[in-house]
């Protein structure tokens, strides 16, 4: 395991994420959008943690509410470096013609370590979406490397970048076609408030392509999460 997840490995499949949502040169409808989420953690055993999530988000120049997201999860540490978990979504969307809502299930693979004064992870997520008018489940792989740098020594400031790839699986009548369905580009600081908590600010970009001949979505987003740990 140590082998594959080494920082140049991780470099080559990052330009590989990257360079896979070319599709976003192609002409985009484009919005401002506003992303917040509050995510906390704790102990249940030597092991095992919770997690839960909340994240509502919005749309229109972050005047229009778009979506709340519900994640819960549950995780097992492998090793030091390494968990697995297994958690459920609920997410409500506002759409011009209803309030659609889905389930989701996920399973996870996750893996940190450190370089030099760089600290990176990878992670691994399988997705099987269930919208609330469709008997079609969407499956969906989404796959995330980060990496952050301390500003100084010793300091609480880090530097902060990850990208997300998402790919669907199957073809159903409402997540759209198989292969790229969006990406998730990130940059901005992280602040370590103390040693289980912390916040995340930048600038996120969001691409979606939404297949057929219509233009995809390029989504210019403002992201904050807060993480507080028990």
């Amino acid at each position: 395991m140590h082998l594959f997840f080494k920082p140049r490995t991780v470099a080559r499949v990052l330009a590989m994420s990257l360079a896979a949502t070319s599709f976003s040169a192609t002409a985009a409808d484009e919005d401002v959008r506003l992303w917040t989420s509050l995510v906390m953690d704790g102990e249940l055993t030597e092991k095992t943690r919770w997690t839960a999530e909340i994240q509502p988000r919005f749309r229109d120049s972050a005047k229009e509410f778009d979506q709340l997201i519900v994640r819960p999860s549950v995780s097992y540490a492998l090793s030091k470096q390494s968990s697995v978990a297994l958690g459920y979504a609920y997410v409500e969307t506002e759409t011009a013609l209803r309030t659609s809502k889905e389930d989701r299930l996920w399973q996870q693979f996750s893996y940190q370590s450190k370089w030099n004064d760089f600290s990176w992870s990878s992670r691994t997520r399988l997705e099987q979406r269930d919208l609330d008018i469709s008997d079609d489940t969407s499956h969906r792989l989404r796959q995330m490397f980060r990496a952050s740098h301390p500003l100084a020594a010793e300091s609480k400031w880090h530097a902060l970048g990850w990208n997300e790839l998402f790919i669907n699986l199957n073809d159903t009548n409402w997540a759209g076609n198989s292969g790229i369905n969006q990406n998730r580009a990130f940059a901005g600081v992280m602040w370590r408030y103390n040693t289980k908590s912390r916040l995340e600010v930048g600038y996120l970009n969001q691409t979606i392509n939404i297949g057929g001949n219509r233009e995809n979505q390029m989504n210019h987003v403002l992201s904050s999460t807060w993480f507080i740990g028990f």
